[in-house]
């Protein structure tokens, strides 16, 4: 689905400690982050149940406290290089907003090489997103920061991990009929 792009800017809600901190983490030797308060939880590398007929970047799906997570492969959703399974590849489990009038929350994991840290970085520090062309435009990203000696791309969750994906996977896995996915609320 192509829109318009998406200027978010970093979530103002929870506590001030927690407004301004992001999950570090890679994807290969690019550098990333999310708001720590859309993180559930980083699992270790899981077996992933394959779906048949979904995006090649839709790994599957996991069970995580016998919920059912769909898995994005972030790598291929940006066009990035494939790499192999590692020690320090896992699951990160994020929450994104469901669009619509219904609104609503639902568990997403993707794939990633490494999750580095916390950060902290202060409104003040992320620079708007400059148009990097490709797969990765403005509207998956919130901005730019700095941080020590890297440019972490900080991105909006709501729109890497659409409501898209997760609408085709419950279809898929459970059928038009089936409730959704798995809740933050019922983990």
């Amino acid at each position: 689905m192509i829109t318009a792009p998406h200027h978010a800017s970093p979530p103002r809600t929870g506590p001030a400690t927690a407004r301004n901190k992001y999950l570090a983490f890679r994807l290969g030797q690019q550098h990333y982050a999310i708001s720590i308060l859309r993180v559930r939880e980083i699992l270790l590398m899981v077996d992933i149940v394959q779906v048949p007929q979904m995006p090649p970047y839709v790994r599957g799906i996991i069970h995580v406290r016998g919920k059912v997570v769909p898995v994005i492969d972030l790598r291929l959703k940006f066009e990035l290089s494939d790499a192999a399974i590692h020690d320090r590849t896992c699951i990160g489990t994020v929450q994104v907003t469901l669009p619509g009038a219904a609104g609503g929350t639902a568990l997403m994991g993707f794939i990633i090489d490494s999750a580095d840290e916390v950060v902290t970085l202060p409104p003040e520090s992320i620079e708007p997103a400059p148009y990097f062309g490709g797969k990765l435009t403005p509207e998956f990203v919130i901005g730019v920061a700095k941080v020590r000696n890297s440019v972490r791309v900080i991105l909006d969750v709501d729109r890497v991990m659409t409501a898209d994906v997760l609408e085709e996977v419950n279809r898929a896995v459970l059928g038009a009929a089936a409730p959704p996915l798995a809740t933050p609320e019922a983990l």
